[in-house]
């Protein structure tokens, strides 16, 4: 009759040790599947990083253009203003 605390303190500690066992294995669980949604997450952010760099790039080259054509128009109208000016001085 001695045996049987030691027993049921056995049992009690060997299920014990099986709760920690599982819910180690579900926290593991749990981390593996927070580790695969941040590396999904990661893999978007690299995306859309890549696509906001292809983005910036043709508006770097957008502004480019314009800036240029906006200058172009510019001496344009310059050069247009000094023909009207001469027309203008020759007209009696």
């Amino acid at each position: 009759m001695a045996e049987q605390p030691i027993d049921l303190t056995l049992e009690r500690l060997n299920r014990l040790e099986q709760l920690i066992v599982e819910r180690f294995e579900s926290v593991d669980r749990r981390f593996e599947s927070i580790e695969s949604a941040v590396g999904k997450m990661v893999t978007v952010l690299e995306a859309h990083d890549q696509r906001l760099e292809h983005i910036v790039q043709r508006l770097d080259k957008l502004i480019e253009q314009t800036v240029r054509s906006r200058t172009e128009d510019a001496s344009r109208w310059t050069d247009i203003e000094r023909r009207l000016q001469v027309l203008e001085q020759r007209q009696p």
